[in-house]
Parts: C-alpha cells; structure tokens; sequence
C-alpha cells in the first residue's frame, strides 16, 4: 500500500517538473518513505473519549463507561477513577466499555486511558466527572406483640433495605421518641419495659449514612392493654371490739392511681386516695357482730377496676376479750404439757360461758369460764405514768403513753418505749436504758412474788424483766423475746432473808440495736409462779376475773398459733383472743437393741430388735443396725415402735451391734448403747480323695483335699502327716481346696493323717 502510494507520487512530480518521460531505457530510482503512528486527538485523528450511561447515578447502580478511539485501532483502553484503575476493556471496530457498581457516593474523575498499538501512539481521554448519588432506602417496622398488657414489655425491629446501611433508627409515637437503637445486619430493635395503657402510633425513621438516605416506615399501632390489679385489704384490729378504732388499708399496685372505696357489705363506709400503692380510713362506728369488708378500687387509664377478696371483721360487745396466755411460754418439747390460760370479762357482770382453744383450725379443747381474783401489789398499769426512767452509759428512752392499742384490742391503752441503742452492752449490768416501778413498803423477805408484763415490736427484739427488793441490791432477771404478736412475760423470785422492805419492778433493753417496745398490763403477784391474769382498776391492789385454762400435751413439732374464742353469754358477746405462738420442738427419742442370741455359732440366723421409745406414740420411721462403723441392715418400726432385723452372714468374733433411730416428724434421731455380739467358729468338713489307690511303688500319687462349710469358702492350710512324721502342707485355695503330690510312700498300707488348720469362722 505505501509502495503504491509512493509510485503515484512520483509520477505526478515528474508531470509537475516538466521532464521528458523516459522513453526505450525504463530508467528506475529507489526512495526512502519513513510513516510515524498516528496520535489519537492529533492530525485530523479522532480523539480518545468516555461517556457515562448514567450521570448522575445512586450508590450500586450500575454504570457502564463507554470510550471510543480511531476507527483503525486496536489494543485496550483502560478505565480510571483519579490515579485509580477501575478496570480494562478490548477495543472492538473502535469502542469498549466498562460496567461497575462500586463506585462510592460523591465525584468521580473519569478518563479512558488508550494502551495504543503499532500504528497509535497511546492517549488519554478529557476527564468526565460523574457524580454518584446516596441510594434510597427503605424501612419496615414490627412488633413482637402488637397487643399487651401494662406492664408487660414488647420490642419494636426495623428492617432496612437494603440490608447494608448502617446508622441508627428512632422509634417514634407520634411527635414523641421512644428511644433509638444501632442498625445491626440490617435491622434495629428497641425493646420497651412497658408503656402507659392506650394504642400507639409507632414509626421507625431511618438515619442514614455514607451510602443511603434516610426512610421512615409505615405505622404500626401497637397495644397496650390496662391490666386487672391485685387488691388486698388488711384490718389493723379484728375482732375489735365496739366504738374502738379500726384502721383497713387496701393494697395494690405501687403504680396505681385512683381512690379506694370502703365497703361494708354492699355499704360504703368511706373512701381514701390512693398514694404509693396503698389508701387507708380508720372507723370506730362498726356496730357488734360480722361484717364483710371489701376495698374497691376506681381504676385507672393502666389498671381496670377491681375489688378485693372480703374479710370478715368480728366486732365484739365493749368490754369483752379474751386474752390468752401459756405455762410455760415460748418453746416446749414433743410430748411436753402446756397449760394455755384465756382472761374473759375487763370489768362489769361476771361473764359465764366457755373457751373454746384453737390450733389454728383444730381444736384443742373447751374449758367453762371460772370465777378468780388475785392480790395484785403491783396496780394495773398501761400508761406507765407513774414508773420512772433509768438509763446508764446510753440515752434515756422515750416513753409515751397510750399510743397503741392493747393486748385485749382496746384502743390506745398500751405505751410505747423508745428504747436507744444499746448494742455495746456485755451485761445485764452495764449500758442499759429502760423504766422502773418501786414499792417501798412491805416486808417480802422469804417470800416469792412474780412480776408479768405483756410486751410487743413491730420487729423481732428483747427486753429484761427485773425483779428487787426495796433496795434494788439483790434481784433476779429473766430475759423476754418479741415479737408482732402480744406476748406475756414473767420473771419469778424468792426474795432473801434479807431482803429491804418493798420490791422494784424494770424492764430494760440492753445489747440490742434502737428499737420500739409496745408495753401494758403490768402486775406483781405474790407467788412463785405467774398465775391469771386478772385485772385491776389502776388504783386498786386486788383484782379479779374470769378465766378458762386447757393443759395439753398433745402439740406437735412446729409453730403453733393458739386463739381462745369465748362463746359469749346475756351479758358479753361472743370474742376471739389474740393469738398466742408456742413453738414446739421435737422431742428426744431412746433407743435400744436386743439380740435373739448373744452367742451364736457361725452360720446361725441372729435377730436384733430394736425398740424406740419418745414422748411420740408410737413413734414411726427406721433404724439402721451397725456393726461398729458399718450398717449391716435396716428395720421399719411397728405400730410398737419395734423394729428388727435378722442375718446370718456375721463372721466370728466379737460385735458391736448399736441401733440408730433415724428420727421422724416429731422424734429426733437416736443411737443405741452397744450391744457385744459373740458368734463362735464352727467345725468345718475335709475330704480326701487320691489319684491311685492302690499304686505301684515309687509312682507318684496326688492327694486332693476339700474343706467345705456353710457360710463363707474356709481359708487356711490341711497338715499331712505319716506317724510322726509331716510329709507336706496344703495351703487351700479359693476354692478351699488344694493338693500334695508324693512318690515316698513305702509298701503296704499307709495311714496318712490331714489335719486342717482353721480360720477365723471354722474349727
């Protein structure tokens, strides 16, 4: 092609010159053409160029760059993003292109850079500047339960798409935010403890980030159901008796608003506003007899209304109780007596009737109502008015009168006291604070007198009784432990010869931390032991009541709650005491261990009995029989509280059989004193038996030998012997056999003696 080109040239400058064109002689020259590559963009020559199918574009769409070159080049363009390659294309009839998602949101410096081949120099497009925009996104809301109760929790998830944005997610209700939660794996949740009952408008607005626009979703109207509350009612008094005051307090949730209605049956008796969870009215015109008291709650926009379960509130006849005590207080055993004392009538008519005693809803017994009376040196005392306070080494108590209601439900007719701390203390003699009561004549040298208080706190606690002569010198003290329910305390002394004229009475708190004692009834008696409580008129030295007693020693292990619930009569209305908690333990239990046959062979069947006594009868349960430190078997007791157990597997010599009484509901556990059990060995059998018999002179014969008992495979060696001779030993085996093999023995008739040796168990 160049060379046709040149040729043409030729001929027409030789026109141009004016030469004579050669004729005959063909007269040919040689020229040199030199052709350099063409320059895209340069000569005439099409440029370089890139093109976007789309721009502006979203973050991952596609983009496909288009670049062109001269119709005739080849080779490959290479696409850039900046100084960074984006990818190559092949030249095909002079274009190539180049589709990519990934290019990030913001602006793109695109050229299209020619690799050029033999015939163009390599060239670089003019610079297209793409822009990629942030994609759109989208946002879908859910609820794990569209529907529930207040106070119960639910959690909210977004779902973006696409799944790979990042950022963060409000929840909204309405103009008001719930909280916001970080885009995890393409989605957020928020989950809410509980929201105000009502329904919810709830949206989930999308942030954004780097790559996506924001989105909010459609709404989702979310639930939140007011609940039925829990409503309780308590009775500060009941069975209270008539024009005395009664405080019912309703309970329900802390979170609860409202009012409280108070019903006696189907009337009201009063309302009260609810604050942190409780509403309370207090009542002294309930007339004599039952009334069911129910608390009915208004509602809420959380809480619907509600009414609580009724309770049965006793209103006794003005002056009627029946207060209850036990001798002894406190705790007793299994099996133990306790006599439970109920105080009937405060003043007026003598009351007649009876006491029925309860175990809570088991009764104990029923006692008629008896005339007493009483010297009481000591008056009856509530208000403590005339007692004096007495502190040493910590602060004095504060006392103020009528400030509870007493034992007998009386309203404000006990005292409270104060007491400070005195946890420091390490003796009764030491920091102390409490009140004391002095009588100064009379001559009690020798003589016993009792001294009762009943005493309660709202928390667990203590306080010391003390009782003295006039001089405070001697004296004798008794600890007494509180409790919410009203407890009668009592300390006992016999005064010494010589003992000042009068007595004192105290009570103390010592090595206890701060706390409040209600106390009342105080009194002394001249005896060694508490009796009645009878009552006085406060100024007067003697008193008399009615009272009703019940001894039993039929209380099982555990809490008992005892009430004394009066019958009633034409003057006095039927009452109910408050309770009185004994605490009964289990009781000790003994047990011993006889033996069918203290001696006893090997082998032979033995039978230990096992018989279990305790304040329990018959007591119940098993005994584990012993050998020394190992149980060899196990007994259930009879309705005779036997129990046996037979073997014939104990290997001679000496036992020490003991029987070990497991306990039971109302027994603690017991063991027996040992038991010496002799079992004796007992003769056991050997057999003999000979491989050849007769044999032949010099050959060898085998003895085989057997030692067989009842019981267990004898152990030891079998002797033999040939006049005085001992031709060998056997030691047996396992089995309790063994051999011994012999060529010594002499012509004629061999008497061959075995004698075995015994064990422990065989002769």
């Amino acid at each position: 092609m160049k060379h046709r080109i040149y040729s043409i040239l030729l001929v027409l400058a030789v026109a141009v010159c004016g030469v004579p064109a050669l004729t005959a002689q063909h007269t040919s020259a040689t020229y040199v053409e030199t052709i350099t590559k063409a320059t895209p963009g340069a000569n005439g020559m099409p440029a370089v160029t890139v093109a976007s199918s789309l721009n502006p574009s979203q973050y991952t769409q596609q983009v496909i760059l288009t670049s062109t070159v001269p119709p005739l080049a080849t080779g490959t363009v290479t696409f850039m993003d900046g100084a960074a390659t984006l990818g190559t294309g092949t030249i095909a009839s002079g274009s190539t292109t180049f589709a990519t998602t990934s290019l990030g949101v913001g602006s793109h410096t695109i050229t299209a850079s020619y690799s050029g081949d033999s015939s163009f120099n390599t060239a670089a497009s003019s610079a297209v500047t793409q822009v990629v925009n942030k994609a759109s996104s989208s946002t879908a809301l859910s609820s794990s339960s569209l529907s529930v109760s207040y106070g119960s929790g639910f959690t909210l998830t977004a779902t973006l798409s696409p799944s790979t944005g990042t950022g963060t997610v409000q929840f909204m209700s309405g103009d008001t935010s719930l909280g916001s939660a970080s885009v995890v794996g393409g989605s957020a949740a928020l989950t809410l403890p509980s929201l105000p009952a009502g329904v919810y408008s709830i949206t989930a607005i999308y942030s954004g980030d780097g790559n996506y626009v924001g989105s909010t979703s459609t709404a989702v109207n979310q639930t939140v159901n007011p609940v039925l509350p829990a409503v309780t009612l308590a009775s500060s008094l009941n069975p209270s008796a008539y024009s005395s005051a009664v405080t019912f307090t309703a309970t329900v949730p802390g979170a609860a608003t409202g009012t409280i209605t108070f019903m006696d049956g189907a009337t009201s008796i009063g309302s009260s506003t609810i604050n942190s969870g409780t509403a309370s009215m207090t009542t002294t015109t309930l007339i004599t007899g039952f009334h069911s008291i129910t608390a009915s709650y208004s509602g809420d926009s959380n809480y619907q209304a509600a009414t609580s379960n009724a309770i049965s509130q006793v209103v006794s006849l003005g002056g009627t109780v029946s207060e209850i005590s036990a001798t002894p207080a406190g705790s007793i055993t299994v099996g133990s007596s306790v006599t439970f004392t109920s105080l009937v009538d405060t003043a007026g008519a003598a009351s007649t009737g009876n006491v029925t005693f309860m175990d809570g809803a088991t009764t104990l017994g029923t006692a008629s109502v008896s005339n007493v009376s009483a010297t009481n040196l000591l008056p009856y005392s509530n208000a403590f008015a005339q007692w004096t306070v007495e502190t040493n080494g910590v602060a004095a108590p504060t006392v103020t009168a009528n400030a509870a209601n007493g034992p007998d439900g009386s309203s404000n007719t006990a005292t409270q006291i104060a007491f400070p701390d005195t946890s420091s203390t390490g003796s009764h003699g030491l920091d102390y604070a409490g009140v004391f009561y002095n009588v100064s004549t009379g001559n009690y040298a020798s003589q016993s007198g009792t001294y009762t208080l009943w005493v309660k706190s709202a928390a667990a606690g203590s306080v010391s009784l003390y009782l003295a002569d006039g001089s405070r010198t001697v004296n004798h003290v008794t600890d007494c432990a509180t409790s919410s329910i009203w407890t009668r305390c009592n300390v006992s002394y016999t005064f010494p010869s010589n003992a000042a004229p009068g007595f004192t009475v105290s009570v103390r708190s010592w090595g206890a931390a701060a706390e409040t004692v209600e106390l009342a009834n105080a009194q002394f008696e001249q005896a060694a032991t508490a009796g009645p409580y009878i009552l006085t008129t406060g100024t007067s030295a003697t008193g008399t009541g009615e009272t009703a007693t019940l001894s039993t020693s039929a209380l099982l292990d555990g809490a008992h709650s005892i009430t004394a619930v009066y019958s009633g009569d034409s003057n006095y209305a039927t009452s109910v005491s408050n309770p009185s908690i004994v605490t009964v333990n289990k009781g000790a239990s003994a047990v011993s261990v006889t033996s069918s046959a203290i001696t006893a062979n090997y082998g032979s069947s033995v039978t230990f009995t096992a018989s279990v006594t305790g304040p329990e009868n018959p007591p119940t349960g098993t005994v584990t029989f012993m050998d020394g430190a190992t149980t060899i078997g196990s007994g259930t007791l009879n309705s005779s509280g036997v129990a046996t157990f037979t073997t014939s597997v104990l290997l001679a010599g000496s036992h020490s059989i003991t029987a070990v009484y497991g306990g039971d509901s109302q027994l603690t556990t017991a063991t027996s004193s040992a038991l010496t059990q002799t079992i004796q060995a007992v003769a056991a059998n050997l057999n003999v038996t000979a491989s050849a018999n007769p044999a032949v002179f010099g050959t060898t014969v085998t003895f085989t030998v057997h030692v067989t008992a009842t019981g267990v495979t004898p152990t030891g060696t079998v002797t033999i012997g040939l006049g005085g001779t001992t031709l060998g030993t056997i030691t047996l085996d396992g089995t309790g056999a063994g051999t011994f093999t012999t060529s010594t023995l002499a012509v004629g008739s061999d008497s061959l003696t075995f004698t075995y040796s015994g064990d422990s168990n065989y002769l």
